[in-house]
């Protein structure tokens, strides 16, 4: 045991791809609407027309899109990941 034994004291960083968007839709819409039978363009359309469907939180709308930092939007979507991932389950 004369090996010395170190330990990194920072996290990992996980570099999460881009590729899982599909899965997350879909839950999304799963827990929005139920399933995807009532789900139709048209509602979809008039919705966003409605403004119901503006994916922005509330404090971030009356800024521009340049002042949120990295750090801000990795969080956000860390926890709305998380709220997704735990909802499928």
């Amino acid at each position: 045991m004369d090996d010395s034994f170190t330990l990194p004291l920072r996290p990992l960083v996980e570099r999460q791809e881009a590729h899982d968007t599909l899965p997350v839709e879909i839950a999304q819409i799963n827990s929005q609407w139920g399933s995807f039978r009532d789900v139709n363009e048209d509602k979809l359309q008039a919705i966003i027309q409605g403004g119901g469907g503006d994916a922005t939180s509330e404090g971030e709308e009356n800024k521009p899109q340049g002042e949120v930092d990295r750090t801000e939007r990795l969080e956000e979507l860390y926890k709305r990941r998380a709220e997704i991932t735990q909802f499928a389950q």
